[in-house]
């Protein structure tokens, strides 16, 4: 018996939904994933929360008190200009996490858009997109975002901006192959044959298929953009001071580690837990997403 393919196109969706419901029971049996996860949240509130939970104004300095080691007054010591630290690095979690949550949203909108367009459409769209990705792919990312930022200004829409622009060829290429497999398939056919538009078919039925390996790509780039944020806020050319970020507070801190290594220790330590947390949970879910692990489970 045959089915018609508006059927064809709810079972497929159906199927989508189960998998996505597997795929979230497999993460939360996978430990290590889980406890990234809880890292996350954790420190996504302390961000949310800075202004509540902070001991003293981040900008706030007690000469007096200059590179102080922890003491009960100051749970993490002070910087070199007197500043609480726990409050300069809780501050500094809304920075480093703003930025590569905003440049990994931008990339991931304008890489999917890229890889779902050239996959399906193919040809000269294809090979015109991808010669321009593979443009950007030749300059490593902390490169192409020193000569950005140098060329255009140090400041913290052209850090983002940078760091979006040097992510989005990773998420291109992962929605591109998916998608020149799945235009070919059944669900895809039955919705050209039930009179769907490509631009409904590219945005209803074949993206929801490639979302999950958007996500994994988007988790890990995640990990890479704080990193790589902090590396050019150490640099100076990132986030300048007196805003406070992992990067910047490491810098201050630097030559004044033989007096009090708490200046680097404590942001360092904040920003590895961090960057792990987001590997973590992204080889979790890859481990949970990918089809052929899947087959090596059951």
């Amino acid at each position: 018996m045959e089915t018609s393919p508006q059927i064809d196109t709810q079972i497929d969706c159906a199927a989508t939904k189960k998998d996505d419901t597997n795929a979230w029971k497999v993460f939360k049996s996978n430990k290590p994933g889980m406890i990234g996860l809880y890292i996350l949240v954790i420190f996504t509130l302390i961000a949310i929360l800075a202004p509540i939970i902070s001991p003293y104004e981040p900008m706030v300095q007690d000469p007096i008190n200059r590179a102080a080691p922890p003491s009960a007054e100051h749970w993490l010591g002070t910087d070199t200009m007197g500043r609480d630290m726990l409050s300069r690095i809780i501050y500094g979690s809304q920075t480093s996490l703003f930025v590569g949550f905003a440049a990994v949203t931008i990339s991931a909108v304008i890489g999917t858009t890229i890889g779902l367009l050239a996959g399906y459409i193919g040809g000269w769209v294809d090979e015109i997109l991808m010669r321009i990705i593979e443009s950007i792919m030749a300059l490593p990312l902390l490169l192409l975002g020193m000569m950005l930022l140098v060329a255009l200004g140090s400041n913290v829409s052209t850090l983002i901006i940078a760091l979006s622009i040097g992510l989005i060829p990773g998420i291109a290429r992962i929605s591109r192959g998916p998608t020149m497999s799945l235009k070919n398939s059944e669900f895809v056919k039955a919705a050209i044959v039930s009179g769907s538009g490509p631009i409904k078919i590219i945005f209803k039925h074949i993206l929801p298929n490639i979302l999950g390996a958007v996500l994994v790509v988007a988790s890990l780039n995640m990990a890479a953009a704080i990193r790589i944020e902090a590396t050019l806020s150490f640099l100076g050319l990132g986030v300048q001071p007196p805003t406070p970020t992992w990067g910047n507070i490491i810098k201050d801190g630097l030559n004044f580690m033989t007096i009090n290594p708490f200046l680097v220790l404590f942001p360092g330590f904040a920003l590895m837990i961090v960057v792990i947390a987001f590997n973590l949970v992204g080889d979790s879910l890859r481990d949970s997403i990918d089809p052929h692990l899947k087959r090596q489970r059951k």
